[in-house]
């Protein structure tokens, strides 16, 4: 069976390669370095995916509202105000989900410069 410690694996690694492995810890510890300085472009951007999920839930539990009560009655009950609900909703989500995509671009081309 065959033992590496971790002193001769860190020694090898380094004389032989120019970047270390990336795994998941590191690999988000180098985004997070990397966004430190943007930390409140980071934080909206936050913002505006958790209201884009937000609606996504709402549209989910909107339909099966709709679809319960087309089982129960034959009519959906207040389908205007359900729909009407929807496309606000779907509306500001699109304005998020462009503002977040738009802050991601404008931050991911500073990082690179």
């Amino acid at each position: 069976m065959l033992t590496i410690d971790k002193n001769s694996l860190s020694t090898a690694r380094s004389s032989t390669d120019a970047h270390a492995p990336i795994n998941l810890v590191g690999g988000i510890q180098y985004i997070l370095r990397q966004w430190k300085r943007h930390w409140q472009a980071a934080l909206l951007v936050f913002l505006t995916l958790f209201v884009y999920e937000m609606f996504k839930t709402f549209f989910a539990l909107s339909l099966k509202a709709i679809i319960d009560s087309l089982q129960a009655t034959g009519h959906p009950q207040n389908l205007a105000g359900i729909l009407g609900a929807l496309f606000v909703g779907f509306l500001i989500a699109f304005g998020s989900r462009w503002l977040s995509e738009k802050l991601i671009a404008q931050v991911g081309v500073q990082i690179l410069n």
